[in-house]
């Protein structure tokens, strides 16, 4: 995980965090999402926590419940779901880029595969995947 930049309170969100690849993550009222270079929001300001990497286009976002439960999902910076925010664990390896190469999710004690494209490659039903 890299943010690698600096954060600053501007007038418009109570914190903003300046990523190398010219996206803010931003917050308001305990909210996050992301603004591109322009400013104009990306991402809207729903998520409870936004983890990115460094020059991907890509967040893993998460909602917390009233219970503190959290549910993990992973997004573009067009806020295009890749994998649904619905898992309690979220696990990304990347390739020698930086991109994603292959997501692993947690989900009720259960684990499951998604490529790069969140298309299903194991279904959220095994007891563990090495690798």
């Amino acid at each position: 995980m890299a943010f690698l930049s600096t954060a600053q309170n501007t007038s418009d969100f109570e914190s903003e965090l300046l990523l190398k690849n010219d996206f803010s993550i931003v917050s308001k009222d305990n909210k996050y999402g992301m603004t591109n270079k322009q400013r104009k929001i990306v991402v809207p300001l729903i998520y409870d926590r936004i983890e990115t990497y460094l020059f991907v286009d890509y967040a893993v976002v998460s909602i917390i419940d009233e219970n503190d439960n959290e549910k993990s999902g992973i997004i573009n910076l067009k806020n295009e779901v890749i994998v649904p925010v619905n898992y309690g664990d979220l696990s990304v390896n990347e390739d020698d880029n930086d991109r994603i190469a292959l997501i692993i999710a947690k989900k009720d004690n259960k684990y499951g595969m998604f490529n790069k494209r969140g298309k299903v490659l194991l279904p959220v039903e095994h007891e563990a995947i090495d690798g």
